[in-house]
């Protein structure tokens, strides 16, 4: 037996999604920069290293038919003007939502519907707040009542509960509803004639929606080049980034079979290897031969942690987030 487990036979370069039945290896390589290696036994009967695995399932297992939303960020380049408007709409939202934390820690929690009247019907309210497109406001407001009665469930106290929005966070987010998105831009009757480049193709999809009609019926009307989830535009180190949900289904193996994972170097023949993994049927070697890259990389973190210690002061403040980039 235990010279059946050392023999192998080399096949050479595999394709990663026949590394095992289960299909679990596969998303575990596919985008990684470790070499890997599948080698075979010999076809010999003898006793297949697996055990049927439990058919209990646990606490946060779903089924298959369960559907996810995962994000897909697109870094866009507005143009000047656009870059601007984008600036105000965020400089807006944020404004909105530091008023309603202020508002609720002086006054309480209240409904966010009655949140939106207090602070959009303010005899206070900035002008150049008031020519701001009125959802993204709402938008905004809604989060803080959202993050006010989280901190307050949490345990925190009144006057302290919720976080103010700075100027200087590093990410800034404006949030659309789903009909914001149309036409491949935000907003379009605003930002009208304004281009936007982005370095991939902005997701768009033809949705249809109901529109009521003054006589009480529907009509089924097209918005083109829009999106069916709600969108947002980041601003993180003065790169916009668009954000876009996206729905995936989650698949789950049957298979019980197991693998044996064995860090370190490889015994079979000496060469230092990041991981080894065996399953009774096949042997397959992680980073084999890359300890030289890995140690390459480490010197390249190493230089990259000292030029930030050596970059202080405000004068150097986005020199340092190049480095983070």
């Amino acid at each position: 037996m235990s010279n059946l487990l050392w023999s192998h036979t080399k096949i050479g370069s595999f394709d990663l999604a026949s590394i095992c039945s289960n299909g679990c290896a596969p998303y575990t390589l596919a985008k990684s920069w470790f070499t890997a290696e599948l080698k075979n036994l010999p076809n010999q009967k003898w006793l297949k290293t697996s055990f049927p695995s439990s058919t209990v399932s646990g606490p946060d297992c779903i089924d298959s038919k369960s559907i996810h939303l995962k994000s897909q960020r697109i870094r866009v380049y507005p143009e000047k003007h656009l870059h601007q408007i984008w600036k105000k709409w965020l400089a807006a939202s944020r404004y909105c939502f530091n008023q309603a934390i202020a508002y609720q820690r002086k006054h309480g929690l209240i409904s966010k519907y009655d949140l939106r009247k207090v602070i959009l019907n303010s005899e206070s309210l900035p002008d150049w707040i008031k020519e701001s497109p009125y959802h993204l406001k709402v938008n905004a407001i809604y989060d803080a009542n959202a993050a006010f009665k989280t901190s307050r469930k949490s345990g925190t106290k009144q006057p302290s509960c919720g976080k103010f929005r700075s100027i200087r966070d590093r990410i800034q987010s404006i949030k659309f509803r789903v009909e914001d998105f149309k036409k491949g831009t935000w907003l379009p009757s605003v930002t009208k004639g304004l281009n936007i480049l982005a370095s991939e193709v902005i997701p768009t999809t033809n949705v249809e929606y109901q529109q009521k009609q003054k006589d009480g019926t529907y009509k089924t009307c097209v918005r083109e080049q829009s999106w069916d989830a709600e969108t947002q535009l980041v601003y993180d180190k003065k790169r916009w980034f668009a954000v876009f949900p996206k729905e995936f289904k989650q698949d789950y193996s049957q298979s019980q079979s197991i693998i044996a994972l064995d860090p370190g170097v490889s015994l079979r023949d000496m060469k230092r290897s990041f991981l080894t993994g065996f399953d009774g049927e096949k042997f397959i070697d992680i980073g084999k031969g890359d300890i030289t890259r890995i140690f390459r990389l480490a010197q390249h973190i190493d230089r990259l942690i000292s030029n930030k210690t050596v970059l202080k002061g405000r004068q150097n403040k986005y020199k340092r987030q190049r480095l983070h980039a």
